[in-house]
């Protein structure tokens, strides 16, 4: 009997096992349009004093702004920028990628001659984006998030 009731258990635990992770896997269905709203970010950076990247020798900048992601891999930005003394508005466009695991890049065209490229994972259920820039001399990294109008 109680060989019964302990292979009884074991199916029991292994039938419970086997519901989490189907529910843990990794759903891979994130699209372009996953991205489809207005999403404010700020970030503190530096850009580096090249060979020498110790932080005392390079230049802290700020930027804070807005990108519209248009669901269909196309965006705009609008936000400022304060650098030493210096505070400089800018808008532009640009272009994303989503992957269907929820990374993917982006650049933005802000000038005709300065194009970053980020790389980014979108998290908090598409309420928010972690995002990096590979810009050469720069260090930032920061958050999107979501706005909402209440």
């Amino acid at each position: 009997m109680k060989r019964i009731a302990l292979i009884a258990f074991c199916g029991t635990l292994l039938s419970i096992c086997l519901a989490l992770s189907a529910e843990a896997q990794v759903r891979n269905d994130f699209t372009n349009a996953t991205l489809n709203d207005r999403y404010g970010f700020h970030v503190l950076a530096l850009k580096l004093n090249l060979p020498d990247v110790t932080t005392g020798k390079s230049i802290p900048f700020a930027v804070s702004g807005v990108y519209q992601f248009n669901g269909d891999g196309t965006l705009t930005g609008k936000d400022t920028v304060s650098t030493q003394g210096s505070i400089i508005e800018r808008s532009y466009t640009g272009t994303y990628h989503v992957k269907s695991d929820g990374t993917g890049t982006l650049r933005l065209d802000i000038s005709s001659s300065f194009h970053p490229v980020g790389h980014f994972t979108i998290v908090a259920n598409g309420k928010a984006v972690e995002i990096i820039f590979a810009v050469s001399q720069n260090l930032n990294a920061f958050t999107l998030h979501q706005q909402s109008p209440n």
